[in-house]
């Protein structure tokens, strides 16, 4: 069930490495790619292809190719400036994605109560998507917002969208066994969420530029699927009265003794208390510090699933 069909989400730094490694071997007449779905895989093949014809002038240069690529695709449609930013939206996404490529997500991959591997990795998708958002508006034509789509915007997109379903459904689960019961029902309705838009990007992708791509792109229907469908959660299906827990970083389940926070000179200066709502309804909590070195970011506020 490993396939990997979708998406391109190989650095072409790695790439451009294999290469100068065939040429320096004495592999040099005859380089095979298994493009794919063509569209979204243009600029690693044009990156391939050049490297065929000159395998030195991109190899430590990745970044610099797909600043060139995009120049010398959208034309006076985009500025220098605009694209050193898409190639580090793309250098960004490839290095990420290649971490775990988003045909491959699985549940329980990226730590959440530790040091919030899974917290950092959403932030980094949160922010390709808004820059990428970003450059589509400010092109100045459809064919070019339609064009920029196609090549980089469509695979940032669906690569933000299946892993914040990945996101909200682990973090669903740890809710439910932590008896977290009202954000387990939070958590799991912004995962469906996330997947109702992965599919909807799927389907917008087969409707533009007057359906010329319908149906090349469907990572559901072949055999296996290529990507594991609505990632599944623990819903809590009834919710007593309000009822406040605590757990705190580092702890992965909440302890019936006091709780205990260690900080270090080395590491994080900050670390989070999880007040959470283990019923329906809401509730007011109060904290205070007896440590006059000890600041806390908030002191009072009303709970319905958590802060």
């Amino acid at each position: 069930d490993q396939s990997y069909l979708w998406m391109s989400s190989l650095p072409l730094s790695v790439m451009g490495e294999e290469l100068n490694k065939c040429w320096e071997t004495g592999i040099q007449k005859s380089w095979i790619l298994n493009v794919g779905d063509i569209k979204p895989e243009e600029g690693e093949m044009d990156y391939f292809i050049r490297c065929g014809w000159d395998v030195d002038k991109y190899t430590n240069d990745s970044m610099g190719f797909s600043s060139e690529w995009m120049r010398r695709n959208f034309g006076n449609q985009i500025n220098e400036e605009t694209s050193k930013e898409v190639a580090d939206i793309l250098n960004t996404f490839y290095q990420h994605t290649n971490v775990r490529k988003v045909d491959h997500m699985r549940l329980d991959i990226f730590e959440q109560t530790q040091y919030n591997e899974w917290d950092k990795r959403m932030e980094v998708y949160q922010n390709l998507f808004e820059r990428a958002q970003k450059v589509a508006a400010s092109l100045s034509s459809n064919g070019a917002r339609t064009a920029f789509y196609e090549l980089v915007q469509c695979k940032i997109n669906w690569a933000y969208y299946t892993n914040k379903a990945f996101y909200y459904a682990d973090k669903s689960n740890l809710a439910y066994d932590q008896g977290r019961m009202a954000s387990a029902d939070a958590f799991s309705k912004l995962s469906i969420e996330a997947e109702k838009e992965r599919k909807s990007e799927i389907s917008y992708y087969s409707k533009i530029a007057g359906g010329k791509w319908d149906n090349f792109i469907d990572p559901e229907n072949h055999a296996p699927p290529v990507i594991t469908q609505l990632p599944a959660t623990n819903p809590a299906l009834i919710l007593g009265d309000a009822e406040m827990g605590v757990i705190v970083q580092g702890e992965s389940m909440p302890t019936a003794a006091e709780s205990e926070i260690k900080f270090s000179r080395y590491n994080q200066s900050g670390k989070f208390i999880d007040i959470f709502n283990k019923g329906a309804s809401k509730f007011n909590w109060t904290a205070v510090s007896d440590k006059n070195w000890l600041t806390l970011s908030v002191k009072s506020g009303t709970v319905k699933d958590e802060e």
